[in-house]
Parts: C-alpha cells; structure tokens; sequence
C-alpha cells in the first residue's frame, strides 16, 4: 500500500494500530507465528528494497480510522482519497473478492 502512495526512500512511515499482535510484530521485527513470520519476511523485503521504515504507534480503537473499515463501515471515507487498492496475494484469492 505505501508503495502504491508513492513513498519516498529513507522515510520512516508509522503504522497506527489498536492491536497488540501487529504492534509487537513491527516493534520486534518477528513474531511467534510461523505465517505471521512468513508473510513478515515478504513486507521486510519490500521495504529494504525501496529503503523505507515502518513503525507502529499505539492508539485506541475510538481513534483507530482503520477499525471502523476493518468491520465494513466506510463511513467518512472518500474512497479516491483515502482508500488505495492493492493486489490481492495469491494465497488469499479464493476466498476474497477484490472491487
């Protein structure tokens, strides 16, 4: 997605999150989770490829603009603006529909 927003090189990005499973992973570089680690390594090598960061920042799920999303609710959101569409991995192309 960052790629798709035209990212610079050497930025650091800061990924808002209420979960502490996603905080943990950005922070420690790692998870516990073999698939979360899997799909980990893929990310990481994207960013060291186009040189850029990312850290996550805590926040509530009140403040959490991608929670209401998350559930459906597209409330507020100009999808031209704020909404990019990304490609679908392949692992998950069964069972998704992507518009």
């Amino acid at each position: 997605m960052l790629l798709a927003l035209g990212v610079q090189p050497g930025r650091t990005y800061y990924v808002d999150t209420d979960n502490t499973t996603t905080e943990a992973a950005i922070k420690k570089r790692h998870s516990k989770n073999v698939a979360v680690n899997d799909e980990w390594r893929l990310i990481q090598d994207i960013l060291l490829l186009h040189e850029i960061n990312i850290c996550s920042r805590r926040v509530t799920t009140e403040d959490n603009r991608a929670d209401r999303l998350s559930r459906g609710d597209a409330t507020g959101f100009t999808p031209k603006k704020e909404m990019v569409l990304t490609n679908l991995p392949e692992d998950l192309a069964e069972i998704f529909t992507q518009t």
